[in-house]
């Protein structure tokens, strides 16, 4: 096997690969070149500390690896269904491990859906803990009630600040698809506005659409916590009123108030991932 850079490999095939390896998972990734571009860029990818696996010059596997100062994320890891079970990823996430460890990161976290025991499994016997449950959420939607709060665009630099605050304010324990600094960085991808009340701003939401219906990205009040529930009401309703069938959020930690928020509105869960961490310094 031969480690490369994934900065020395082309993007097409890093996407192309990584759509194969987790075809037959239970989600699957389906990267455009575009997709994984801002993937890359929100996620704080680093392609200098992902590595791609060749054999016989052909690519088998890979470690995408995201880097925020000290902290690290393996964002996706996996081989070909073919080259699993040959001691391959044990090798691979070592490597990747050293490398971390030798740039100064000093905590390594990940998400494995709760169901793929293996591999679980597999991560727990190199280090790994599991830290909490992230929950993916799902609700059909019917309008209540007429829409009482305005919704203005903003930049990310008002949503990132606001986010920051809704961390002391609101008690938010986001993972990392969901952190300030992610949120800054997804700038151009999301509708991102503000949220008032008779002309004062109470909170904010970050949202988008695909064929079936809206996701949120993110919602919180700004200082206020007992608005959480009027504000995500509301939201809803103004889903609905767009004519969205449904609304997704996915993997929101069962320790965030947002998520609690979410159940008291009816919201079902689809998916339940385990975020897992290891200390490697």
């Amino acid at each position: 096997m031969d480690f490369k850079k994934a900065s020395e490999v082309s993007k097409g095939i890093i996407v192309d690969l990584v759509n194969k390896t987790f075809a037959d998972y239970e989600v699957p990734v389906n990267w455009t070149l575009t997709s994984f571009e801002l993937d890359i860029r929100e996620n704080s990818i680093s392609l200098d500390d992902s590595y791609i696996v060749f054999e016989d010059e052909k690519p088998i596997g890979f470690s995408l690896v995201s880097i925020r100062g000290a902290r690290g994320r393996i964002d996706a890891f996996g081989f070909l269904k073919e080259y699993r079970l040959k001691g391959y990823g044990s090798e691979l996430l070592y490597y990747t491990l050293e490398k971390m460890k030798w740039k100064g990161i000093s905590k390594v976290t990940l998400e494995v859906v709760d169901t793929e025991t293996s591999a679980k499994k597999f991560y727990a016997k190199h280090g790994f803990k599991e830290k909490r449950v992230l929950e993916s959420f799902i609700r059909y939607l019917e309008k209540t009630d007429e829409i009482k709060f305005g919704y203005s665009i903003v930049d990310h630099k008002w949503i990132h600040d606001r986010a920051v605050e809704a961390l002391h304010y609101i008690g938010r324990k986001p993972n990392w698809q969901r952190e300030p600094k992610t949120l800054d960085l997804s700038y151009d991808r999301y509708q991102m506005e503000k949220i008032t009340s008779k002309g004062f701003s109470i909170g904010y939401v970050v949202w988008g659409m695909t064929s079936k219906g809206a996701f949120i990205v993110d919602v919180a009040p700004l200082v206020d916590e007992t608005k959480y529930e009027d504000i995500v009401k509301d939201l809803l309703n103004r889903f609905a009123d767009l004519k969205f069938k449904d609304v997704t959020m996915v993997s929101l930690p069962e320790d965030d108030p947002l998520n609690k928020i979410l159940k008291k509105f009816n919201f079902n869960v689809f998916l339940k991932q385990v975020e897992m961490e290891k200390r490697i310094h």
